[in-house]
């Protein structure tokens, strides 16, 4: 029944035979574990997974993934967090709860483990990557770590460490699942469609939620907990001035803006460089959806990132190389794209003052507590500059109390720098400004068909970082290392023949 090829060594005879017993015994312990504690069983069904792929893997050489199906598996990332919110657990009977998130993610991370096991991906994948995105690794894998640093020094490491290990799941092992396994064209594109397309879904939501006055997932949010209290104080802020503030399928309505600038980036792209006047003209109405729902989270944020992706994938089209430029021209288009930047922001102080401080006494307010958080957050980074004070210390350093008397810090560049030091702090602001830094630098130096991708994407980080001024919620920062994985992906070591993008 079972077949073994002679091994070239006794060592790999020993390690396989090895590998058989262990799988024999976990069998056997699975089973006794299951006649004693069936619900055992059951939540350490994660574990029982991972141990089962680690062993295939070891069994199995030269073996690969289906592109088809690597696709499928992107488009199943960004279904689940764009339409599941983070809350949302569907408990069945005495069974655990089902979180579609934390199943994609959780087989995500097991699918990228087996790749690596199974077939040199990280060692092929590392010679062809451009040299930034080598940069853009290190970076990643040195913030994850520092995290677990934080973690170490919390009052709760145990708890502290488990919600690191979360942030691995979630953000920094996609970022090299996406960057070594779906670094092709046909990646971007449908990173870029279903966003799109699942935008009017979110829209759709956002115009039932604003008109009924309701928000049906809500119903799914946990009452009984810290989680659940948080959940509620949400709610509670989307009333705001008489207005009604739409979060549709996230977890706070500065999330549905912060959703709504990668949108208008990768839309409004497409409505300027794509090369069928069909796809312009969804991008255009894609784009003007995007605005909608901006204007539907009632957030002042919404409207400053959407001018600001405006801004850059606007100027990024003007400037982008038509050929191969030489080098003096190509810091020159920088040098001038740079100074328009700075002439824009100047332009846009007395509108931006108007919006920071307040146009109604609550968002005066709002202002004002955001300011006492710099004030007291800055102070308290300082004081543990390297290491930080500890995971989970940011809000009682620097927050305030909000809605529902939860103490919350509205900045996540204040969160990291408090939780895990100043270190980690720069290199969390690298992970997206290296990313666009490159693609800036690829867009005015050589045409290629991956230019029109590189600008969305550089747009989409920017507005990214912008929101995440006033922003603590982390759940949609998957968004950006994703984009930063597809984008420094998409830069090639050396010319490379893709099919062009937006077609």
């Amino acid at each position: 029944m079972f077949k073994f090829k002679p091994t070239r060594s006794p060592q790999a005879y020993l390690l396989r035979t090895l590998g058989f017993v262990a799988a024999g015994a976990m069998l056997l312990i699975l089973g006794a574990l299951t006649a004693l504690a069936p619900e055992l069983v059951v939540r350490l069904t994660p574990l029982i997974l991972v141990g089962v792929v680690m062993l295939s893997a070891g069994f199995v050489t030269k073996t690969t993934v289906d592109q088809r199906l690597l696709r499928l598996w992107l488009a199943a990332i960004v279904v689940t967090i764009t339409l599941w919110p983070s809350y949302m657990a569907i408990r069945v009977g005495g069974l655990p709860s089902i979180d579609l998130r934390k199943i994609v993610f959780g087989l995500s991370v097991l699918m990228f483990f087996y790749q690596c096991m199974a077939r040199p991906v990280l060692s092929r994948g590392w010679q062809t990557l451009a040299p930034g995105a080598k940069w853009m690794c290190w970076a990643v894998a040195l913030y994850g770590l520092l995290r677990f640093v934080s973690a170490f020094e919390s009052q709760a490491p145990v708890l502290s460490f488990l919600a690191v290990a979360w942030e691995w799941v979630y953000y920094y092992i996609p970022f090299f699942f996406v960057l070594f396994l779906m670094r092709d064209e046909g990646s971007r594109q449908l990173f870029v469609r279903f966003v799109c397309l699942l935008s009017l879904a979110v829209l759709a939501f956002a115009v039932y939620e604003r008109i009924s006055g309701t928000n049906p997932l809500l119903r799914f949010a946990p009452v009984s907990n810290d989680a659940g209290e948080l959940a509620t104080a949400l709610t509670m802020s989307r009333l705001r001035d008489g207005v009604f503030r739409a979060q549709a399928t996230f977890e706070h309505p500065l999330m549905l803006a912060e959703f709504a600038a990668v949108v208008a980036a990768f839309s409004f792209g497409l409505a300027l460089n794509g090369r069928l006047a069909l796809v312009r003209l969804a991008g255009f109405a894609v784009f003007l959806a995007s605005c909608a729902a901006a204007l539907l989270s009632g957030s002042r944020i919404a409207f400053v990132s959407l001018a600001v992706v405006v801004a850059a994938v606007t100027l990024a089209t003007v400037v982008r190389a038509r050929g191969t430029r030489k080098i003096t021209t190509a810091i020159a288009t920088r040098l001038f794209v740079m100074l328009s930047m700075a002439a824009f922001a100047a332009m846009a102080v007395p509108l931006l003052q108007n919006l920071l401080l307040g146009r109604t006494a609550t968002e005066a307010s709002s202002s004002s507590a955001r300011v006492q958080m710099l004030k007291d957050g800055i102070p308290a980074m300082l004081d543990s500059p390297f290491f930080g004070k500890g995971f989970g210390r940011a809000a009682l350093e620097a927050g305030v109390y909000g809605s529902g008397g939860i103490l919350t810090l509205d900045n996540y560049l204040l969160n990291v720098g408090i939780d895990a030091g100043v270190p980690a702090l720069l290199i969390f602001i690298a992970i997206f400004i290296l990313p666009a830094w490159m693609a800036f630098k690829r867009i005015t130096e050589e045409e290629g068909p991956e230019q029109p991708f590189l600008i969305a994407g550089m747009a989409a980080l920017i507005g990214l970082l912008a929101v995440r001024l006033i922003l603590s919620i982390p759940y949609n920062l998957v968004f950006a290392f994703v984009i930063a994985a597809l984008v420094v992906g998409a830069i090639p070591r050396k010319q490379l023949s893709h099919a062009p993008y937006g077609r």
